[in-house]
């Protein structure tokens, strides 16, 4: 009810600015012909007042219009169920889409709508009139010309000329066989974008940089959606999203997450459906200094992304957009979940080492080419041994928001580099930790060793 309240009013809001400004527009044409005029110069600047205030006044309805209506899916959501229509869904077999090519592995239809229409508010639906054209009347000159004429008198036989013979016709043809039609392609019989039922967990629901971020399933997959929009930043962040998942298709699942729906809810509010990764914590939450090939595997991630498309820039470098997602395989399946939970753990330091005892081999790798192998991205762990973890570490960049396609080189570079810094800063927040609190225990030790010289002083 609130909606539709703040969108009639809008649309009342909205005749009232165009009224205003084609008055501005017939006022302004009469004060540049005579601009010494008083009379239109003081209705030419009381028309600019009024249509800036119509203008703020209609900016303020959208905002609210906004906030209502993210309230209202928040309202939907908390009840746990949303049927969404008009929604495009990205891979399995069943998925429909609209018009577009459809890629193996792909996201059908993705192509062809990298930058849907933003919503126009306080516009109409103009439905197709149809017109039927009136025909006039024959007249009785057209009705004359269409009686027929009587026959003339057929002329005498022996001025007939002689009749050429009949020539005798052909044998008919028979008919050419029937070619058999090909199947008809997948792109042939789809429909329109199908329905997709959103789940929403309870109590899993945040607000993102530039909508509202809720964990659920998508017709039973496990996905985390991101709702944006009806404001204008919020559907032109939406865009920018499909068009970089579009231009990064081959990478979903590996270097970026994978889309699986995406299209309108209600009220103007657009959603992404995006698969779930299972275990994965972002860079910024993860014990200092780094796990060993984390900071290779981002900057790897990053560099994957830049060579898929070569003109793209994220616009928002920051360590919790890279998802840290671990060894990857069957041989980290089983040897990895113990190398895991390690790499999670603070390093420890090295007077405990002394003390504790060592582990075994099976459990434990050596250090020394495991850290030689997370000195670069792809380090040359195809063919080792299952030890090598960093070899098999993966790094996913999220919230494409921001993003752009029309970069050029000297951008890219500029990300890597500000990657590296960030990188850089984390591995030096653990060392001055450690050179604290050195300082603290140098400190605590001197202070102790005052008091018990103190102490002697006074009982001699």
């Amino acid at each position: 009810m609130a909606v539709a309240l703040l969108q009639n009013r809008l649309e009342e809001v909205d005749k009232e600015f165009k009224k205003t400004e084609a008055e501005l527009l017939a006022t302004g044409e009469r004060f540049g012909s005579n601009p010494q005029d008083a009379v239109v110069k003081f209705k030419h600047g009381r028309l600019i007042a009024a249509l800036a205030r119509q203008d703020a006044h209609r900016r303020h309805l959208v905002e609210q219009l906004a906030k209502v209506a993210v309230a209202e899916v928040r309202a939907a959501a908390g009840l746990g169920y949303l049927d969404v229509g008009s929604a495009a869904v990205c891979g399995g077999a069943a998925a429909g889409a609209g018009a577009g090519d459809t890629s193996a592995g792909g996201c059908p239809g993705l192509a062809a709508t990298q930058q849907p229409p933003a919503r126009v508010w306080g516009a109409r639906r103009q439905e197709p009139v149809t017109r039927r054209r009136r025909t006039k009347a024959p007249g009785p000159e057209l009705r004359r010309v269409a009686t027929p004429l009587a026959p003339e008198p057929a002329p005498a036989a022996a001025a007939r000329p002689p009749q050429p013979s009949p020539q005798p016709q052909p044998p008919p043809q028979p008919p050419p066989p029937p070619q058999p039609q090909p199947p008809p392609q997948p792109a042939d019989v789809r429909a329109a974008p199908s329905r997709v039922l959103l789940v929403f967990h309870e109590g899993q629901a945040r607000q993102g940089s530039e909508g509202f971020v809720a964990d659920g399933t998508c017709d039973g997959v496990e996905c985390v959606m991101k709702l944006l929009g009806p404001n204008p930043s919020g559907l032109a962040a939406h865009a920018r999203e499909l068009a970089a998942y579009a231009a990064l298709e081959p990478l979903q699942g590996r270097q970026v997450p994978e889309l699986r729906a995406w299209g309108d809810i209600r009220w103007g509010v657009r959603f992404l459906a995006l698969r779930r990764l299972d275990g994965a914590q972002p860079l910024s939450r993860l014990p200092r200094p780094l796990p060993p090939g984390v900071a290779a595997a981002a900057l790897a991630a990053l560099e994957a992304v830049q060579a898929a498309c070569p003109r793209f820039v994220h616009g928002d470098v920051r360590l919790s957009n890279f998802m840290w997602v671990g060894p990857e395989g069957a041989a980290a399946e089983e040897a990895g979940g113990a190398e895991e939970e390690e790499a999670l753990q603070p390093q420890p330091n090295p007077d405990q080492d002394s003390v504790s005892a060592p582990e075994p081999d099976s459990q434990q790798p050596e250090p020394g080419p495991e850290r030689a192998a997370a000195g670069s991205g792809d380090g040359g762990g195809g063919g080792g041994a299952p030890g090598s973890g960093a070899a098999r570490l993966r790094c996913v960049l999220l919230d494409f928001g921001r993003s752009r396609l029309d970069g050029d080189a000297s951008q890219q570079q500029r990300e890597r580099e500000q990657l590296r810094g960030l990188l850089a800063a984390a591995q030096q927040e653990q060392e001055e930790e450690e050179t604290d609190s050195e300082e603290e225990e140098t400190e605590e030790e001197t202070e102790s060793e005052g008091e018990e010289e103190g102490l002697g002083e006074e009982e001699v």
